[in-house]
C-alpha cells in the first residue's frame, strides 16, 4: 500500500501525458490531463477562510472541480486544466477531478 502512495505522489510530480494507465496488483489507475472552459464559479468566504469551485465539462458532462487550497482565480470562459482520474481497487471504482496549477 505504501508503494501505491509513492507512485501516486510521483504522478503529480511528473507532468503526465494526455492519458496514462498504471496497474499494481488489484489496483488500477487511469488518468488524463484535460483543459476546458470554466462554465461557472462558486466562492464562499467566511472571515479569513475561502472556498472556490469551478464547473466545467468532461466528456460532455458538467463536473465540479474544487480548489482545495483556494488560491486560484479563474473567471467564466477561461481555460482550466485538471486531472481526471479513474481508480479501481478491490471492487471500488472511483472517479475524481483535481485542479492543476496554471502553466506559466
Amino acid at each position: 500500500m505504501k508503494l501505491i502512495g509513492i507512485l501516486a505522489t510521483l504522478l503529480f510530480m511528473v507532468k503526465p501525458l494526455h492519458a496514462e494507465e498504471l496497474k499494481i496488483g488489484d489496483t488500477q489507475s487511469k488518468h488524463e490531463v484535460v483543459t476546458n472552459k470554466v462554465i461557472k464559479v462558486y466562492t464562499v468566504t467566511e472571515g479569513k477562510y475561502k472556498f472556490i469551485a469551478y464547473v466545467t465539462k468532461w466528456k460532455g458532462k458538467e463536473i465540479v472541480i474544487i480548489d482545495t487550497l483556494a488560491k486560484s482565480s479563474y473567471k467564466i470562459g477561461e481555460d482550466i486544466t485538471f486531472l481526471a482520474q479513474q481508480i479501481s481497487m478491490k471492487g471500488i471504482k472511483s472517479l475524481s477531478f483535481s485542479l492543476l496549477p496554471r502553466e506559466k
